[in-house]
This record gives structure tokens, C-alpha cells and sequence, in this order.
């Protein structure tokens, strides 16, 4: 495929995939059959305008030519990957509370309307990928292709870092460090057979990013249009990227803005149309669910309002605080240089508050920390936690090589390491510390990685030192990372895909199989859940699945917050799993007595009252 069209061709399926959905979904009408006549349409469509466009000038322009060694790198990087993800089913933690959950309410709804929930993150955050998840799933009948969606956008963002390093003007070395760069990352390689989402988001900012350039080239509403797609689709896919994605709409305004008030109001429509259009479905499902932040407690509560997300507080700095950029700058930069030598994981960490120590700051201060207190360690290669050391040290290394040596680089490399620096500054100045946060930098390596092809393989010798120290960093992640083992005990060659989703919490795995089998024996298709606010939703639809078949229907009850008036299930349940929440005496729903009749803690089995 051609770089132009690999970019644009993506832009046309994200666009075309929330477009059907959000269609569909407005007559609940998101089923296999509505699905594949959708899709056939669209792609008649699209092959129209591909015989419309034919002989354009530059839509299918061939990626120029990548070293061989680079392809023999990263074959086989795609190749496990996507081996990885096809034997394994999701199990990702959040991939159990939130992104697969929302996928079997949509689907059994035939909508991504909301519904009541006791887990509120299934609403409010964003539902980009979760689209392509919903619609393999319904077309597939399960969750066999649900990780295809993260390794398509690992596959896209490594192709697209090499069309990128090309327009920043980079020969052949350029391109295949710039793909090595972007295949390696442990973080990527343990994302890619996931269900997470933070590929797919990465993918469309490196789309924001190439479609910012093309327009530097040629300003023309078209072009203003993709980039509106692309951070439209990137701010659908991940709330917390619009703090990356202003950066670089400012240049694109910029860019417009010097072509004339005229043409830079009209771009900038057609960005903003496109933006919107994309988000508007999930923006007016979301908004009236929004607390006012002038409204007492009482009032929230009879107004039915979910406040949004729980509490901002939790994850956006509360302070202004120069020592706060700072402080995050230094820990989030810290969470790339875990090793396996505890020793240098302790020297870090005391040199890291050291230097707190001597701003006069607390490296926990809560205003700028989420989540457990500030550690350097232990090493894990788990996607959750997981670094890229060699890679920070690249980025960095490319950023300093460009800026040293402006007059050697063109106008697109400087605009993009200005874009990469400051997307950075812009992460740690808005989004508080987490143990976890190396994941949600990865889009920031994959935008460095067209940079670290320009700026470090200029030289040979040195382009191949840099290569073999990505490939052999990636090998651990490829072979060993959790919970997706490729190699040794609990190898997803070996193990069940009922273990297998069970891999972050296999105490779970017993008691969920004998409420199964509970509520499957006593033939109860409908059922009612009660959970906590991060409780392991998605293990039960497999499993209640294999026993009940199609004609199972599944629904939060006792829902409680401000999500409890949406769409209420018609009917009672015939049996309710109350999970991980304790709950005195019978319980009563839509004016039927429930009483437990089964234990195995933490979940218990309710069955109507005779």
C-alpha cells in the first residue's frame, strides 16, 4: 500500500466504522447481518472513489524502500504478536471490568447506548476501539478476533512510522530504523496482543501528525478534513490524548492561518465539522449525565446526574505549581528506567527524591499523584508496567541531535520534535503520576520513533548499533510477558482460554465456573449482576455463554448511581450474581424477593423467594 493510502484508507475505515455504528445503533440495529450489509456498502463505496481518484497524483504513492534487515526485524515481531493475540482471549484487568463488558452490553443490545452499571467507566471513556472490538464480535459470534484490533494498529503504527520518517525527509536507513524503533518498544510488543486501547490511539496520532505535514504542503480543506478525523478519532479512542492532540492543531491553525483568514476559517471548519461529527454520538449520550458543579448533593441526586468522570481530582493536577511539571517530568521518566538490579532501581529512586527534596516538594504530593506512592521498581515485564528504556534514550537523543544541528534538518523534523516535546510537557503538566502511566506514553514513543530514524541513521554503523539494541531489548516482551506468555508454564500454546482470561486473577476462576454452572443448571437466561466499581464483569459472559447459549441477557440491577435510570431492564431476573459486594438479608428488584442460594466467596447466587 502506498504511504498516502495507508493514511487516508484509515482515516475512511475509522470514520466508515463510527459512522455504522452510531447509524445502527439509533434503531438497534448493531447485529451481524445489519453489520455485513453495512460494510459491503461501504466497501463498494470506497472502491468508487478509488476508480474516481485513479492516477491521482500522489494517493498511492509507494513507501520508499526499507533496508531488508529491518523487514527480517520485524517480520517476525508482527508475526508472534499476532500469533499471541489470536491464541489468546482478552484478559487484560480493564479489558475485564470496563472494555469488554461495554462490548457484550452493545452487543446483546444491539446499541452503544448507555445502560445502567455499577462499573461507570463503561460509559464515560472513550469508545473508539471498542467499536472495532464490537463489531469482531459480532461478526465472529465471541471474543476470537477481539485483540485484532490493538496488533492492526501495531501493524499501522510501525508501517506508518516508516512513510513518516520519509516525509521528514529520510532515505531508505531512515525508514527501517524508524519501523525498528517502532516494532520494539516492550510496551507496544506486550500491547499488541491485548485489548487495550492505547495502539489504536497511538495509530491516530501518528495519522494527526503525518496529516499536519501533508497539509503544510498542501493547505486544502481535504486535507483539514483528515486531520479533524484523525484527532477526532484519537480524542474518541482516549480521552487523555487531547492534551497531546492540541499541540498540534494549534500548528495546524497556524499553518492555516498564514494562508489567508479565508482559507484558514474554512480548514478550520472542515477540521472542526469532522471532529465533531465523530464525537457527537458519544457526546450527547455522555453530557446529560454530567453533574453540575454548582449542584448540592441533594439535587444531584434527583436529577439523576452521573458526575464525570467520578472526580476529575483523581486524575488532572490540582495545582499550578511550576515544582509540579517538574516532579512529574522526573517520576514518569523514572518508570522507563526499572531494571532487573534492585540495587540501581534504589539508586534511582533515592536520586529521584533527592532532587524532590531539594525543590522543597513531595514526590506524593496528592495533587499530583494517582494511585499507590512513588516507587522505582520492581522490574515486570507486564503490560501494565512495563518500560522502554532504550527507547526514552533515542527519543531524547534524536530530539538533542535535530535541535543541535536545525540548519541539517528540514522544516518537518524540527515541527515534529517541537510536537513531541511538547505533547510531553503537555502529559506531565495536566495528567497526574501513575504506577501504571508508561502505557499511557506510548503514543509519545511511537511519534518519536519517524524522528529517531532521521535524526540517529545518518551514520551506518551507528543506525545498526541502535537497531540491534531495540531488537534485542524486545525478545524478553516477545517471549515472556504477562499475562501472555509466548514460552514456558502457563504458555498460551498450553492453556485454556477459560485460564487464560483468568490470568490477573486466578482465585477468581473456581468460584466464577461453579456460579456458572449454578445458574446454567437451574436454566436461567436472565440474569442480574451486582458489582463493585472495579469488579471482573467480562469472565462471566464466556462462561454463562457456553451454557445458556444466544438466548442469554445480562443486566446490572441495584444500580444505584447516577447511570440507574438509563433504559432499566424489562422484567426481573430469575437469578442475580452479587459479586465482591456485601449484601444483608434478601434483596429486592422490580418488587420480587431474592435470597441467596449459593456461595463461594466473593460471589454469591440469588434466586427468587418462593
Amino acid at each position: 500500500m502506498g504511504g498516502h493510502g495507508l493514511f487516508l484508507g484509515a482515516a475512511a475505515f475509522g470514520a466508515a466504522l463510527t459512522l455504522i455504528t452510531e447509524g445502527l445503533s439509533l434503531g438497534h440495529r448493531l447485529e451481524p447481518g445489519w453489520l455485513l450489509a453495512s460494510w459491503v456498502l461501504a466497501g463498494a463505496l470506497w472502491l468508487r472513489a478509488l476508480r474516481t481518484r485513479r492516477g491521482g497524483p500522489s494517493s498511492l504513492a509507494p513507501v520508499g524502500p526499507v533496508p531488508r534487515g529491518a523487514l527480517w526485524a520485524i517480520g517476525p515481531i508482527l508475526a508472534l504478536t499476532g500469533a499471541v493475540g489470536l491464541l489468546s482471549p482478552p484478559n487484560t484487568w480493564d479489558s475485564m471490568t470496563y472494555h469488554m463488558p461495554r462490548v457484550a452490553h452493545w452487543s446483546q443490545a444491539g446499541s452503544v447506548a448507555h445502560y445502567p452499571t455499577h462499573i461507570l467507566r463503561q460509559l464515560w471513556l472513550g469508545p473508539g476501539a471498542e467499536f472495532l472490538v464490537t463489531h469482531l464480535y459480532l461478526l465472529t459470534g465471541g471474543d476470537r478476533l477481539a485483540n485484532l484490533a490493538q496488533w492492526l494498529a501495531f501493524a499501522g503504527c510501525v508501517v506508518g512510522s516508516a512513510v513518516v520518517a520519509g516525509e521528514l525527509g529520510g532515505g531508505p536507513r531512515a525508514r527501517g530504523l524508524a519501523a525498528v524503533a517502532c516494532a520494539t518498544p516492550p510496551m507496544a510488543i506486550a500491547q499488541a496482543s491485548s485489548s487495550q486501547n492505547d495502539l489504536v490511539a497511538s495509530f491516530w496520532m501518528l495519522s494527526l501528525g503525518y496529516w499536519v505535514l501533508r497539509f503544510r504542503e498542501t493547505p486544502r480543506p481535504g486535507a483539514a478534513a483528515l486531520i479533524g478525523v484523525s484527532a477526532g478519532l484519537a480524542v474518541l479512542t482516549k480521552l487523555p490524548l487531547v492534551f497531546l492532540v492540541v499541540p498540534w492543531l494549534a500548528a495546524f491553525v497556524a499553518s492555516a492561518g498564514r494562508r489567508g483568514a479565508r482559507r484558514a476559517v474554512g480548514c478550520a471548519l472542515a477540521a472542526g465539522a469532522s471532529i465533531l461529527v465523530l464525537n457527537l454520538g458519544h457526546v450527547v449520550r455522555t453530557l446529560p449525565l454530567v453533574e453540575r458543579a454548582d449542584a448540592s448533593p441533594r439535587a444531584r441526586l434527583e436529577a439523576d446526574r452521573l458526575h464525570l468522570p467520578p472526580d476529575w481530582t483523581m486524575y488532572v493536577h490540582t495545582t499550578a505549581d511550576p515544582r509540579a511539571l517538574a516532579s512529574n517530568v522526573l517520576r514518569n521518566a523514572a518508570l522507563h528506567g526499572v531494571t532487573p538490579s534492585e540495587r540501581l532501581n534504589a539508586g534511582l529512586e533515592e536520586a529521584i527524591v533527592t532532587a524532590h527534596r531539594a525543590m522543597g516538594f513531595d514526590p506524593n504530593d496528592s495533587r499530583t499523584t494517582y494511585g499507590p506512592a512513588f516507587e522505582v521498581g520492581p522490574f515486570r515485564l507486564h503490560e501494565d508496567f512495563v518500560g522502554n528504556p532504550l527507547h526514552l534514550l533515542a527519543g531524547l537523543a534524536a530530539g538533542i541531535a535535530v535541535w543541535r544541528r536545525r540548519e541539517a534538518f528540514g522544516a518537518p523534523a524540527r515541527l515534529w520534535v517541537w510536537m513531541c516535546a511538547a505533547g510531553a510537557v503537555a502529559f506531565c503538566a495536566t495528567l497526574k503520576w501513575q504506577p501504571w502511566n508508561s502505557r499511557l506514553h506510548l503514543p509519545l514513543f511511537v511519534l518519536a520513533a519517524p524522528l529517531i530514524g532521521v535524526a540517529l541513521a545518518r551514520h551506518r554503523r551507528l543506525a545498526t548499533v541502535w537497531a540491534t539494541g531495540f531488537c534485542l531489548l524486545a525478545l524478553p516482551s516477545l517471549a515472556t510477558t504477562w499475562p501472555r506468555h509466548l514460552v514456558g508454564p502457563g504458555s498460551v500454546v498450553t492453556m485454556s482460554r477459560t485460564a487464560q482470561r483468568f490470568r490477573n486473577h486466578p482465585q477468581l476462576q473456581p468460584a466464577y465456573e461453579a456460579a456458572a454452572k449454578v445458574v446454567g443448571d437451574a436454566g436461567c437466561t436472565r440474569v442480574g449482576l451486582v458489582l463493585g466499581g472495579d469488579g471482573w464483569e467480562y469472565p462471566l459472559w464466556p462462561l454463562l455463554r457456553e451454557r445458556l447459549g444466544a438466548d442469554l441477557r445480562m443486566e446490572h440491577v441495584l444500580v444505584e448511581n447516577g447511570s440507574a435510570h438509563l433504559a432499566p431492564p424489562a422484567g426481573a431476573p430469575c437469578a442475580v450474581l452479587v459479586i465482591g459486594v456485601g449484601l444483608d438479608g434478601p434483596i429486592r428488584w422490580k418488587g420480587r424477593a431474592f435470597v441467596e442460594r449459593w456461595r463461594s466467596e466473593p460471589v454469591r447466587v440469588y434466586r427468587p423467594a418462593p
